[in-house]
């Protein structure tokens, strides 16, 4: 099984919801008392809202180019980040790292077309 690698503290509250959907869906695609394998990387809030309220997104990109190459550094194969606002600088944090970077909003996209809904 692949490891995600998770970066988390964009809220605790998106963080919870992120961890346990994951679980649910390999625990549902694997059964038994299977889970998802996944490191997570915490940011501080705090930090993160300041500076988004500040529209500071070049140092916002440096906190998340760092998670994501620390979670890479500790055998992620991928990087999911645990907030839709972040995306904004998805560029920036998969030119960071060399494990694919899994965008929410191109992958609810990929699935919204695959099911032909629009």
């Amino acid at each position: 099984m692949k490891k995600i690698g998770l970066i988390g503290g964009l809220t605790y509250v998106s963080s919870l919801e992120y961890y346990r959907l994951l679980n649910e869906l390999v625990n549902e695609k694997r059964g038994g008392s299977e889970a998802a394998e996944i490191i997570m990387y915490s940011v501080n809030f705090g930090e993160i809202r300041k500076l988004t309220e500040a529209d500071d997104w070049n140092s916002l990109s440096a906190i998340m180019c760092n998670a994501a190459r620390i979670l890479e550094s500790a055998g992620a194969d991928c990087i999911m980040i645990g907030a839709n606002t972040m995306h904004k600088i998805a560029g920036d944090v998969q030119a960071s790292v060399s494990v694919p970077l899994i965008h929410v909003a191109e992958a609810v996209a990929k699935e919204i077309k695959k099911t032909k809904f629009v």
